[in-house]
């Protein structure tokens, strides 16, 4: 799973073998991919703790389900200050700030939404960082399993 996040790349700060070193984009968001023993859930939280961080979480697809598995961690509430479960384009529009534009010309599951979301929920939750969980089921036709934005 990728997790996009805006504010600052915590990936950099991580010393686990297995964490791809972050690519800053142009939108200064940045991408985290992990391949580590211990849940993703932990180590962001060991992370954001050590460095007096925050993080806010904007999902589409997941549901709610980044928001459960982060704040299933003892002490989360030390680091997680909330989610916004914005399935619908309606909900991205006026809950974490994408733009109508963006949606129409790059769809809900693009690089551009996934930014304005994670920027957005970071923003609208006033937290240090913002990441996000998008993508197309499984189950759509023609698309590679859990295919993630």
């Amino acid at each position: 799973m990728s997790w996009i996040g805006s504010g600052i790349p915590i990936a950099k700060y991580s010393n686990i073998k297995g964490w791809l070193p972050c690519r800053q984009h142009a939108s200064r968001s940045y991408i985290i991919q992990a391949w580590i023993k211990k849940s993703i859930e932990v180590e962001i939280g060991e992370i954001l703790t050590a460095r007096g961080l925050t993080l806010a979480a904007a999902e589409s697809c997941t549901g709610g389900l980044v928001s459960h598995r982060i704040t299933n961690v003892p002490g989360s509430s030390v680091y997680f200050v909330g989610g916004v479960v914005s399935y619908a384009n309606a909900v991205k529009i006026a809950l974490v700030g994408v733009r109508p534009q963006t949606l129409e010309m790059h769809g809900a599951v693009s690089r551009e939404t996934v930014i304005e979301m994670a920027r957005g929920v970071r923003v609208a939750l006033k937290a240090d960082i913002g990441s996000l969980s998008a993508g197309l089921p499984d189950r759509a036709v023609g698309l590679p399993k859990n295919r993630w934005a």
